[in-house]
């Protein structure tokens, strides 16, 4: 019979957990390069939609909260391109590739 404080000790250690499964580094990088281009392409479909096709105006008056929802819509497609961007920089650095201009 293993006493309590042993029993105590070796859970805060983590002796009874059994090990997990690691996914491999290359099943990661494909994730997040996908979602990266993913979010991407989005991003850059919700920008061109909201600047190019959303129409702000109620017959021949300017509508304040259509504008408003152009500017939220527009901000919103910039920051998902962003964010697709960073992911795809993120996992070439994590391939060790270098990002820019080449010395």
């Amino acid at each position: 019979m293993i006493p309590a404080y042993e029993r105590l000790r070796r859970a805060r250690l983590g002796l009874y957990r059994t090990p997990r499964p690691r996914q491999s580094q290359a099943q990661n990088s494909i994730a997040l390069a996908f979602l990266g281009v993913l979010l991407l392409i989005g991003g850059l479909c919700v920008t061109a939609y909201f600047l190019f096709v959303y129409d702000t105006t109620v017959g021949d008056t300017y509508n304040v909260g259509l504008q408003q929802n152009r500017q939220l819509g527009f901000i919103g497609g910039v920051v998902t391109v962003v964010v697709g961007i960073a992911m795809l920089i993120v996992d070439g650095m994590s391939h060790g590739r270098r990002i820019g201009p080449s010395r």
